[in-house]
This record gives structure tokens, sequence and C-alpha cells, in this order.
């Protein structure tokens, strides 16, 4: 889910920006790498969100602004068994998570 300023105000999170990790699913790529899914439900205009895990902010350096942005970079860039670093943002902290990349399905 891509944060904008309502988000980001609702969920306490330190940007405007980047791509709100909602769930993770178990045995996944992200899974395995650590990337973490909302614990509690913020609502904005009617619409409820999971907060509380990861915010992604860049892939590869790059920043990430919308999950267009995110899939967009796997899938013209990487493939199957790739490393890819997020720049994850969780709380107070920025971590880089290496994330090694599934078989698209």
């Amino acid at each position: 889910m891509a944060v904008d300023y309502l988000i980001a105000n609702a969920a306490g999170l330190g940007t405007t920006y980047g791509v709100l990790v909602q769930t993770v699913t178990a045995g996944s790529p992200a899974d395995a790498a650590g990337l973490r899914g909302g614990t509690y439900t913020v609502a904005v205009a009617g619409t409820r969100y999971y907060a509380g895990g990861g915010l992604i902010v860049e892939v590869d350096g790059q920043r990430a602004r919308s999950m267009d942005d995110l899939t967009s970079y796997i899938e013209l860039s990487r493939y199957g068994g790739s490393i890819i670093i997020l720049t994850v943002m969780r709380g107070d902290s920025t971590t880089d998570v290496q994330v090694t990349l599934g078989e698209y399905e």
C-alpha cells in the first residue's frame, strides 16, 4: 500500500512516501527476509490499513514511492533467485533487508 500524508499521519510514520507492508505470507521470500506485516489497523477516509510492520522506502538504493515503483523495478530488472536490498523503516529505525526473489508465477 502506497503511503500518502493521510496514511502517514494516521499511522505515525516518519515519512510520507514508501510502501506499507500490509501482510507477509508465511514461507514467502519476504517472510524469509524478516519483513513484517502490520500489527494494528488505522482508518483513513473510511478505509482500514494495517500499520506497525515495515515501510519499504527504497529498493536497491532507489526511492520506492508506490507499489508500482517496487513491482516495476522487480519485474523489469530482476529474476527469480536475484537478491535485492530493501530499505525498511520500522518505528524510529531504518534497516537494509536482503531479499532473495522467488520465481515469478
